[in-house]
């Protein structure tokens, strides 16, 4: 039986008068680190034993369920604004992330394991599915919005993905040949969000302020915000100040 273990709510004291939002007016920014809690033992790493004829490297390990050992930080938390609406209406995006950095948005597929495991993307990049594989790779993405996705690639393949429309959350992504072989892809129409680094940490800058729904995501131990997890969390950005939600204790669902 699956239950919630380590529940933990991210206080937050960060509002202000709503006179006082405009939404023409001043970017803020968002931090913090989720973390495993001490009092619950570190995720033992779980080999995964391909069949023989796969053409799978030795030594695979699964890495749905990353915690470093040093810092107790749980790496692939998915973190995001709903469709940056501030105070019920669509926010501004600052000018610096009017374009991406980055026009192609990678998903590969190199050794029987989905790199990166969690892709995040705007509307305005391409996604690339590639296969840098010796063997055959199959890419199946549950797409809610957009026409779902499953492809075969041969070794060396590509196959890309432009005009994808916007998501609602992120969704599954899977090589059904390799049946251990997963991950996570979203598709916002806007630049606000991240995935947490080896350590958890998650920043978010050049945010319009006001107030805004937050939703943290994290693919094996689910919803990681405070309040009503189907509907997000409220939080207020203000303008020149950094929202540091500092370390966030991560809700576990035992196996």
């Amino acid at each position: 039986m699956i239950r919630r273990q380590g529940f933990a709510i991210v206080a937050i004291a960060l509002m202000i008068p709503c006179a006082s939002i405009t939404h023409a007016q001043g970017w803020g920014s968002i931090t913090g680190q989720f973390v495993w809690p001490d009092k619950e033992p570190l995720p033992k790493p779980k080999p995964i034993v391909a069949p023989p004829g796969a053409g799978c490297p030795a030594g695979l390990v699964d890495n749905r369920e990353l915690v470093d050992a040093e810092s107790r930080g749980l790496k692939n938390v998915m973190v995001w604004f709903d469709t940056v609406k501030l105070d019920g209406k669509v926010g501004p995006v600052h000018p610096k992330l009017a374009k991406p950095a980055v026009q192609t948005v990678k998903l590969n597929q190199p050794a029987c394991l989905f790199v990166e495991r969690i892709t995040l993307m705007r509307t305005d990049q391409v996604l690339e599915i590639g296969n840098a594989a010796g063997v055959a790779h199959n890419t199946r993405i549950m797409f809610r919005v957009n026409s779902a996705v499953n492809i075969l690639l041969a070794p060396g393949g590509t196959k890309s993905f432009k005009n994808l429309r916007s998501e609602p959350r992120p969704v599954g992504v899977a090589c059904d040949l390799h049946g251990w072989m997963a991950g996570q892809v979203g598709v916002f129409d806007h630049p606000y969000f991240a995935v947490s680094d080896k350590q958890g940490n998650f920043a978010i800058d050049n945010i319009p302020a006001g107030e805004l729904i937050l939703f943290m995501l994290h693919e094996k131990n689910g919803w990681q915000h405070a309040g009503n997890l189907k509907q997000g969390q409220k939080i207020t950005i203000k303008a020149g100040q950094v929202a540091d939600l500092g370390k966030i204790p991560v809700r576990i669902l035992k196996d």
